[in-house]
């Protein structure tokens, strides 16, 4: 039976070929490249849920949402004024 050819670290300074079944295109589930990568976007998603619910992500979220809320003041002071003005030139 063929072994998959990715080449795996036993201790560290070892280096042997990994020891389970081909799976598909020479290499066996765990190191397939399609395999790894969807490990590795799986790993990424997690981490951006993780830093979402951090301090850190939450004060990064609650910045943009202060940002927003000072954009649309603006735009609300300039059109009271604009109103104002307005109103002004009517007298």
């Amino acid at each position: 039976m063929e072994k998959c050819k990715e080449r795996v670290s036993n201790d560290g300074w070892h280096w042997r070929n990994c020891r389970k079944p081909i799976w598909k295109d020479g290499y066996c589930k765990i190191h397939h490249p399609e395999s790894v990568q969807k490990r590795i976007e799986k790993s990424i998603e997690k981490e951006k849920e993780k830093y979402e619910l951090s301090p850190l992500g939450r004060l990064e979220e609650a910045q943009k949402e202060i940002e927003k809320l000072k954009k649309e003041n603006e735009k609300l002071k300039k059109a009271i004024q604009q109103n104002v003005s307005s109103r002004l030139k009517e007298r």
